[in-house]
């Protein structure tokens, strides 16, 4: 577990990132070299935390991530930022006021489990196009846990309402 306060730029991590089973990071700026060693450079990582960090890249993409936790992280660009994680099993996003405006897409979810969505910022600035998009990326998820989510939903031929919900 790394902590940073106030953020300061994820340090080069060398040959050691090649051993890395398990990372949690708060307060960091996470930049375009940081997703290229979760792409590449961390050939074991199963575990990665990121709370309350800054991300200056749009995709999260590991082959070996087994659980993935994004909570309260601010993006910087404007474009939706994109998770390619085919082993995860679990996924956990926490999405504060001000993240992620234009959305989130998860890609390869054959391996999921368990998803904990919650919109912190009550859809104020997660419009309904991407929660929608976001609900349609999971919905095979067998446990699925939902809220502050205020859409109505429509998924394959079938219509779900979430009206300030909570799933549990």
């Amino acid at each position: 577990i790394i902590s940073s306060c106030p953020r300061i730029q994820f340090p080069h991590m060398g040959a050691s990132s090649s051993r890395l089973k398990s990372l949690h990071l708060y307060g960091f700026y996470l930049n375009n070299q940081f997703a290229e060693l979760l792409c590449s450079g961390c050939p074991v990582l199963e575990d990665l935390v990121l709370r309350s960090c800054v991300k200056g890249f749009q995709e999260i993409k590991s082959r070996t991530l087994k659980k993935l936790v994004v909570d309260s992280c601010r993006s910087l660009s404007g474009d939706p930022v994109v998770i390619v994680a085919p082993r995860v099993a679990y996924l956990q996003l926490g999405i504060s006021y001000g993240c992620y405006s234009n959305g989130i897409s998860i890609y390869e979810t054959a391996s999921l489990v368990k998803a904990s969505i919650h919109l912190l910022c009550l859809g104020e600035t997660f419009n309904l196009k991407c929660q929608q998009r976001l609900l349609g990326n999971l919905c095979n998820v067998p446990n699925l846990e939902l809220s502050g989510f205020d859409a109505m939903v429509c998924l394959a031929r079938h219509v779900l309402v979430f009206t300030h919900l909570c799933c549990k």
